[in-house]
């Protein structure tokens, strides 16, 4: 092993930095901050208006999703191929908890080689009965790292890494408050 070889991070290690980084960094923006017709810009308003046409649009028919920060919360890990799959997996996630409204706000985002890293706050409200909780609106917020790789104009690519575990903690926290 050469000294650098010693050096090298694991993923784990560098996704931490890279949080910590990004986590410190500029102030809040809307997502119209990325050039809005940029694939980013598409997939977080279609993302954002449950527009599952427009996603599968820009996904590429062999496209991968994957978020295995899931299991912090309620559900197994993500991991899915093929452009009709991901789409479906969207929609029963919205459907299964009811989603009204879904709001990403962009606290920083940088391009390299075809790969878009957005550092997102992500803002959920369901309505009825999510997680146990009966009420009129339930609202959770949680930061994303949403990592999404383009190849000739389509997204191939899309893995978020999610805090979870706090938006877990929110939901306890509702539960606990309601005496559930």
């Amino acid at each position: 092993m050469t000294a650098m070889s010693d050096r090298r991070m694991t993923c784990p290690t560098a996704c931490s930095l890279l949080l910590i980084t990004l986590a410190s960094c500029a102030a809040p923006t809307p997502h119209d901050a990325l050039p809005p017709d940029s694939i980013p810009a598409r997939w977080l308003r279609a993302v954002q208006q449950q527009d599952w046409s427009a996603m599968g649009d820009m996904l590429a028919e062999r496209a991968i999703y994957a978020d295995t920060t899931k299991r912090d919360f309620d559900t197994e890990p993500y991991y899915v191929t093929g452009r009709q799959a991901i789409v479906e997996l969207r929609q029963r996630a919205a459907a299964g908890t009811a989603t009204d409204q879904v709001q990403f706000t962009l606290l920083d985002h940088y391009e390299t080689g075809g790969v878009t890293v957005l550092h997102l706050n992500l803002d959920v409200e369901d309505s009825g009965e999510s997680w146990g909780i009966q009420q009129e609106t339930i609202t959770l917020s949680c930061r994303v790292m949403t990592v999404l790789t383009v190849d000739d104009g389509k997204i191939v690519h899309v893995h978020d890494h999610a805090d979870w575990a706090g938006a877990m903690e929110q939901v306890e926290r509702m539960k606990s408050a309601k005496g559930g």
